[in-house]
């Protein structure tokens, strides 16, 4: 069973086939417990997440966690009355993308993800953390991938997809400072400028700053 977390999430089992549960609290405790894995999320935490304005009826999470089991085997559920933990046969995309990121294979890592990470929790006080954690892990290998692209013979390839970033996350520097680096090594030392010139009025507007060295 696959447990993938790098968008909503989605669990396919071995032969492929989506085995996603359609219940809205089946998948916010299944993207906890898979965040956590191996390491258990405590009663409390997952009462917390699943019934935010008051405490559940009783056996309300057991049921729940029954019904989970029956859904995601051979993976399963267990517990020990102080928490839940994913066990059996699992793994997660979260795991296959840093091993594609150490084999250098940064463009399947990202190919991976499908959009926010932990998309169920990333506005929960629960998951919020580790939603954040796990997107700017994407940017950081994004980020690892464009610079070597453009200190490499890859700059003139690089600058639309900068261009994209820089739109997308303006406020940014990391990208203008790439973008700028890309002209100037594709021989566009004028478009260097220019973007330099237009981070500077971004960053002003939205900031307040300068831009940084």
């Amino acid at each position: 069973m696959r447990f993938e977390l790098l968008g909503p999430l989605r669990v396919v089992a071995g032969d492929g086939s989506d085995v996603t549960p359609r219940g809205g609290q089946q998948r916010r405790a299944l993207a906890a417990l898979a965040a956590a894995a191996p390491q258990p999320v405590s009663v409390d935490a997952l009462e917390e997440l699943l019934w935010p304005d008051g405490a559940p009826s009783a056996n309300a999470l057991q049921a729940l966690v029954s019904k989970l089991r029956k859904a995601i085997a051979p993976a399963t559920v267990t517990g020990n009355g102080r928490g839940y933990s994913l066990d059996g046969e699992w793994s997660t995309d979260v795991q296959d993308f840093e091993r594609l990121v150490a084999a250098g294979r940064h463009a399947d890592a990202e190919a991976l993800v499908r959009g926010r990470p932990l998309a169920e929790l990333a506005d929960d006080a629960y998951g919020a953390a580790e939603s954040a954690r796990l997107a700017a892990r994407c940017r950081a290998v994004l980020a690892e991938r464009l610079t070597a692209a453009v200190e490499g013979d890859g700059a003139a390839g690089a600058v639309a997809e900068l261009e994209s970033l820089v739109t997308a996350e303006p406020v940014d520097e990391r990208w203008w400072g790439l973008l700028m680096l890309a002209y100037y090594r594709s021989a566009q030392q004028a478009e260097a400028l220019r973007a330099y010139q237009r981070a500077r009025a971004v960053l002003a507007a939205e900031l307040g700053v300068e831009p940084g060295p």
